[in-house]
């Protein structure tokens, strides 16, 4: 037959069923036709039809017809076709369709099932628009044509399933295949996209995961034919803002083949959609073998836009996809570990390093402060001796200096063993800022013109209450940071330095600094590792901690750091520090109580330089002093003279400082003896009390505080 011929010519199965139509319509002497199908909810749909209104289909479907209602059920039973003369006068006709039928002006109609196996495939209806009975040759005549139309509508179904079945193999064979070439969860979406868009055309698709602590679904990917700027911004949605909570906690598909006229067309997600002019969206939970990792959408610009084979396609894709983001997610947090087993490893060496440091800094503390303390001393003798204004000033720098390197010797110690906390006290920023500036002179102006470039220093120092610190702390964090601002303008250029009081006279006052420059700046990678131990960007000149050291102190100050960078714009660092506004007075000793009568005292002190500057600096006070240049020497001395007031150094060659005390103490008991020592702060003097010290002082020290250690060792009452 020649409809069967035209079935058989054809694979798609649109044009077959309109092929039907047409043949039923001439066949049967009828003035339309149509061929129904059902929907998953088991309502007529509307498939094909011959001489209908565009209208008709839509009528059919809002309708919600069963096929009990259309006496397609009579046909299936009895197995010949069923006539409706007037579906006016039949009771049992649905009104709704009777309705339909007087809108298109039809009036009579002859029905007949389509099945193949005892399975319903299909209904074929023909219509008249006159009140006219169809003979039985026409009865006949559509129940052959009926049956040979199933054999090969169902021919063409089995085809149609099996080159479905054959694509979709195919399609989940390329999406295993690109999803498992890689390990990036970006890449692995895009990869799937590309597959799927072959066969399931979108506008977009979106990839959310699930964050049950917060109750959100997280955006993790994007995709838009048309990006939409508007919506890009919306990177989370809480659980009860978006129809992909119904699909991830069901685990289920959901459908909304109308973002307009949906139920949930009042959700947010579905109003941004339908003005992006998405239509229909698909949701399909991502399923793990015992989990829902989260939830893939997909846009389409049609109503009703995803068929139910696809949405199986995409069912079966969802395993695929879920091995491959969790892959990728264990891949990540691999490599996240690895990263930060690799930064401490640095950070362990560099430890070590220091730590080393910190020995042999350790081992050569006792000489260095020596030599510090001789520097001091000199220093001290030369402000008090000039009278030059400039000249004192000078002196009080090398005082500075001398007692900062002791610091520095003090800070390597540390690594290799803790060390006593500094004292605090009122500290000036502006007049640290002034000699931090004057310090670092040489390295941004003389070495930069050395290079033949030219960097300028602005001042902005405003009148600012003092702050709770150590001066010589203070003075290595601004150093720090102009040495890093000088660093930053390898072609020259400016910094910029300011101060000024936040909140002035309110609880909580705090004193700003500010040191910005217009050097190459940083990145955003860079930025966020600024204060990581021994992380720098300067290859073998740089150490990684100035700034970590920095960060430190100014938190112990209880104070605040913060950078604003971009790369060839500069850098500006704000720190900020609590003023001592409402913080009790320092006490100040006043000078008559550093006063003492003259004393004789001996000086033990095998560093001939230190012991001549002691000795000098003494007589200034009108105490008479004797050297001696070693132990032995000192305790030959001793018992030749009468001394009020012995100092004996620590570390001494032959004999050290505690074995002269104890030898003296013996002869003299009630003789105090001041230990000085190269060791910093690591003598106790509860632990040496007992073995004849009386007081202990550190090198390098300040005249203020040996008269202050004297007065208290050699006063009535110790």
């Amino acid at each position: 037959m020649e409809i069967v011929a035209a079935i058989n010519a054809s694979r798609d199965h649109k044009e077959i069923l309109m092929i039907i139509a047409q043949f039923a319509t001439e066949f049967c002497h009828g003035d339309a036709a149509a061929v129904y199908g059902l929907n998953e909810e088991g309502y007529l749909i509307l498939q094909a039809g011959h001489n209908l209104s565009p209208l008709f289909a839509k009528a059919v479907e809002e309708a919600k017809i069963l096929p009990a209602e259309a006496a397609i059920n009579k046909t299936i039973i009895s197995g010949f076709p069923v006539e409706v003369f007037d579906p006016c006068t039949e009771p049992d006709f649905p009104p709704k369709l009777i309705a339909l039928l007087k809108k298109d002006g039809l009036r009579s109609l002859i029905t007949m099932a389509l099945t193949r196996g005892g399975r319903e495939i299909g209904a074929l209806t023909v219509f008249r628009r006159q009140l006219q009975h169809f003979s039985s040759e026409e009865l006949n005549l559509l129940n052959i044509l009926t049956q040979h139309i199933a054999v090969s509508l169902e021919k063409n179904l089995l085809y149609r399933e099996m080159e479905d079945r054959s694509t979709r193999l195919a399609v989940l064979s390329e999406i295993a295949k690109a999803i498992s070439t890689s390990l990036d969860s970006e890449q692995i979406f895009h990869a799937m996209l590309a597959e799927i868009d072959r066969i399931i055309p979108c506008q977009r698709a979106a990839l959310y995961l699930f964050q049950p602590e917060r109750d959100v679904f997280i955006l993790q990917f994007l995709y838009e034919k048309h990006p939409d700027p508007e919506h890009l911004n919306h990177k989370e949605r809480p659980a009860s803002e978006t129809p992909a909570s119904i699909s991830f906690f069901s685990k289920k598909p959901f459908y909304v083949k109308n973002t307009r006229e949906s139920d949930l067309a009042v959700v947010q997600e579905l109003k941004a959609l339908n003005s992006m002019g998405i239509l229909s969206v698909l949701y399909i939970p991502i399923l793990g073998e015992d989990t829902c990792l989260g939830v893939l959408s997909l846009g389409s610009s049609e109503l009703a836009g995803f068929r139910e084979d696809q949405i199986r396609l995409l069912s079966e894709i969802s395993p695929h996809l879920a091995l491959a983001l969790k892959n990728a997610q264990l891949y990540a947090e691999l490599r996240q570990t690895l990263s930060e087993l690799e930064r401490t490893q640095e950070q362990v060496l560099q430890a070590q390093k220091l730590k080393a440091l910190g020995e042999m800094a350790s081992g050569i503390a006792h000489d260095f402060n020596n030599l510090l303390a001789t520097i001091l001393v000199r220093a001290e003798l030369l402000e008090r001796r000039v009278t030059d204004p400039e000249t004192q000033e000078w002196a009080r720098v090398i005082q500075r200096t001398a007692l900062d390197g002791a610091e520095t010797v003090r800070r390597l110690r540390s690594f290799y063993k803790e060390e006593p906390s500094l004292e605090k006290g009122p500290q000036d920023l502006d007049q640290i800022l002034e000699e931090v500036i004057r310090r670092t002179e040489p390295r941004w102006k003389d070495q930069a013109q050395v290079k033949g470039i030219t960097i300028e220093l602005e001042m902005d120092l405003q009148p600012v209450r003092p702050i709770l610190g150590n001066a010589s702390e203070l003075r290595e964090v601004f150093t720090n940071l102009i040495f890093n601002a000088t660093d930053a303008l390898p072609h020259g250029g400016k910094i910029s330095i300011s101060t000024r009081l936040r909140d002035a006279g309110l609880p909580g006052e705090m004193v700003e600094v500010s040191v910005s420059d217009n050097g190459i700046g940083m990145s955003e990678e860079v930025l966020e590792r600024a204060f990581d131990p021994f992380f720098t960007t300067k290859g073998a000149r740089g150490s990684g901690l100035g700034l970590s050291v920095s960060y430190g102190i100014i938190k112990r100050y209880r104070g605040k750091i913060s950078i604003r960078s971009r790369l060839n714009q500069g850098t500006s660092i704000l720190i900020q520090f609590p003023s001592t506004l409402g913080m009790p007075e320092q006490k100040h000793f006043p000078s008559h109580e550093f006063d003492l009568p003259p004393l004789r005292i001996l000086v033990i002190e095998d560093e001939k330089e230190l012991a001549e500057g002691l000795q000098q600096m003494l007589s200034l006070f009108g105490h008479q002093v004797d050297l001696a240049f070693g132990g032995r020497e000192g305790l030959h001395q001793f018992a030749e003279g009468t001394y009020d007031l012995v100092f004996t150094d620590l570390g001494m060659p032959n004999l050290s400082g505690l074995d002269v005390a104890e030898a003296i103490k013996t002869q003299t008991p009630s003789i105090p003896i001041l230990l000085i020592t190269g060791s910093g702060n690591h003598v106790d003097l509860s632990e040496v009390k007992g073995l004849g010290i009386d007081g202990v002082v550190a090198k390098p020290f300040r005249i203020g505080e040996i008269v202050q250690a004297m007065r208290q060792i050699t006063s009535p009452s110790h």
